[in-house]
């Protein structure tokens, strides 16, 4: 990267000043996939393996950004803000423009990073700052501003008990795609004891955005799996996809935890901490929409365990999921065909 910073805010000039290979290093583990400088790797906002690219001066992520951009685009969804706000970061930000990106050996070593990739400030920042968005958000669903909110999570059969034990909220903030701020669940990833956010996710109401612009990732989140503080001892635990299908299984009395998508277990993170849980229960089972996604987890549980006396069996529900089933005041019984219960 360029030691000279961009001194006024023209777009332009910041783009070229800046090399977007090295700075989205900063924010993810790249890999070269072709002789033509083409990089790909997990994508700092929404995860994955290889969903990520970045070739020259672009970038793009098949999943949550297929339209691609350039170095200001970046800053934009990563941070939730504006474009002249991301340049005003890119142009005047000293913590944008260190010599080494995050991710270096030699960079690791100095700045004491965390084993989510991240220094222990950054990562006390993050906790802190998403602290305070947690009780702030919550507090407005719970007030007379968050009958939207309310609403939403009344009409997806969530009771007040489970908000509450969640910790869901309800506000506005910054829609990368749409450029303009947009009401939003805030849903919280909590560490085992409940007192840390380890990741804030925000799922936006409004029903005229498309599937892709549903969901955004705070910056900084470390998402490994959520429901991690409402584990208990039981017979039962089911590894679901998504937040809502975890809160509906538990207000249901099961334990359950989400991997936030299909493809979260592929995460060395989250299969890691899931391998140190899956063993405390007699009975798993794994409720994806994509039963090859599923067993692919069951297969990977199996190899960690191959003397478990009952293997994970995979779960299908003629593609409802569980918070379809609790909508539709199916869930109980669909539970119940399938032997599950809260003992």
């Amino acid at each position: 990267m360029s030691q000279e910073q961009p001194t006024r805010m023209d777009p332009e000039a910041i783009k070229q000043a800046i090399d977007l290979l090295e700075f989205a290093g900063r924010y993810t583990q790249l890999r070269q996939i072709s002789l033509a400088g083409e990089y790909a790797g997990p994508c700092p906002r929404c995860g994955g393996e290889d969903r990520f690219h970045v070739k020259g001066s672009r970038f793009y992520c098949r999943q949550c950004y297929p339209r691609g951009g350039d170095v200001i685009d970046l800053v934009r969804i990563l941070h939730s803000v504006s474009f002249p706000e991301a340049c005003r970061m890119l142009s005047t930000d000293p913590s944008l423009f260190s010599e080494r990106p995050f991710n270096t050996p030699t960079q690791i070593q100095k700045s004491r990073e965390t084993s989510s990739g991240m220094t222990n400030e950054q990562a006390s920042a993050f906790t802190e700052s998403a602290r305070k968005t947690v009780l702030a958000t919550n507090r407005q669903l719970l007030s007379t501003e968050g009958g939207a909110g309310r609403a939403y999570l009344q009409a997806r059969g969530l009771t007040e008990v489970t908000w509450r034990m969640f910790w869901v909220g309800y506000g506005t903030t910054f829609h990368p795609l749409r450029q303009r701020n947009e009401s939003a669940i805030f849903i919280p990833w909590l560490s085992e004891n409940g007192r840390r956010v380890e990741a804030l996710r925000h799922r936006f109401t409004g029903p005229h955005l498309a599937k892709n612009e549903r969901y955004t990732l705070k910056s900084g989140s470390r998402p490994v799996l959520f429901g991690l503080h409402t584990l208990r001892q039981a017979t039962h635990l089911l590894i679901v996809e998504g937040e809502f299908n975890c809160m509906a299984l538990v207000q249901a009395g099961l334990v359950a935890l989400s991997l936030g998508s299909e493809t979260g277990a592929r995460h060395h993170a989250t299969l890691a901490r899931l391998l140190t849980i899956v063993p405390q229960y007699r009975h798993v089972a794994i409720w994806f929409d994509d039963s090859q996604q599923g067993q692919w987890l069951a297969d990977q549980l199996n190899e960690a365990e191959p003397f478990r006396k009952e293997k994970p069996r995979l779960l299908t529900s003629d593609a409802l999921d569980a918070n379809e089933l609790l909508k539709r005041g199916e869930l109980t019984a669909f539970l119940a065909r399938h032997h599950i219960h809260s003992g």
